[in-house]
């Protein structure tokens, strides 16, 4: 299910305001004699350098319009459009955007009770977060049809994707990595049916409503 957790990041304890752009810096530790040669080399020079922090400022280089009742939650640009994604209750939405006029192109509703959040799209496909509701919408990215939901644990706050997973703030101090490729979509669709062939040695599982079974290698770790 899209709900598997791939891999885990921690990152420091903060709480943010829901945005449906969440920017995640990720700071990787070097190992335990990087560190101790850096520290010596800082040492070396007697103190009187000490490692910048790059600080920018930003300049305004053209204003569009935006529509004034729009709650953004999520932006994402593509094929010369905005998509963006407006959250509340009974007004969520999803919206295809003219750069230039603010001109809504297109749009689909997300019904009450969900308030909608953070989008992203991967492979031909919107991902759409829900806050609360612990379920996300998945859409056809031109057509804005909706071709299934998936779930995931906590909050729905911010989403993008690094290509092949999907990269998904709960807003707290952790990002998850999701996997877009499982194909069910029920609840009840689980683990339920295990075979063993004894002739060949294979194992086989698949599950309640499952579209697949699979062979599998258990290894020992």
């Amino acid at each position: 299910m899209a709900s598997i957790v791939k891999r885990l990041i921690l990152l420091p304890k903060a709480r943010f305001r829901p945005i449906g752009i969440t920017l995640v810096m990720v700071f990787s530790l070097a190992s335990p004699g990087c560190r101790s040669e850096a520290i010596t080399n800082r040492a070396n020079k007697n103190g009187l350098e000490r490692e910048s922090v790059p600080t920018f400022e930003y300049e305004i280089v053209h204003v569009y319009p935006h529509d004034p009742g729009a709650f953004t939650q999520g932006l994402i640009f593509h094929d010369g459009k905005l998509i963006e994604s407006t959250g509340e209750v009974g007004r969520s939405s999803l919206r295809r955007v003219e750069l230039e006029t603010g001109k809504v192109l297109q749009q689909v509703e997300v019904p009450a009770p969900y308030f909608a959040e953070g989008i992203t799209l991967l492979k031909g496909k919107i991902y759409q977060l829900t806050w609360q509701h612990q379920v996300g919408f998945i859409y056809d990215a031109w057509t804005f049809e909706k071709i299934g939901t998936f779930n995931y644990q906590g909050e729905g706050w911010g989403l993008t994707n690094d290509g092949q997973s999907l990269i998904f703030s709960d807003g707290t101090n952790r990002i998850r990595f999701l996997d877009p490729d499982n194909e069910v979509q029920d609840e009840e669709a689980v683990l339920n049916g295990i075979a063993y062939d004894e002739t060949s040695g294979r194992l086989l599982v698949t599950g309640k409503l499952w579209p697949k079974l699979f062979e599998i290698r258990l290894i020992r770790k």
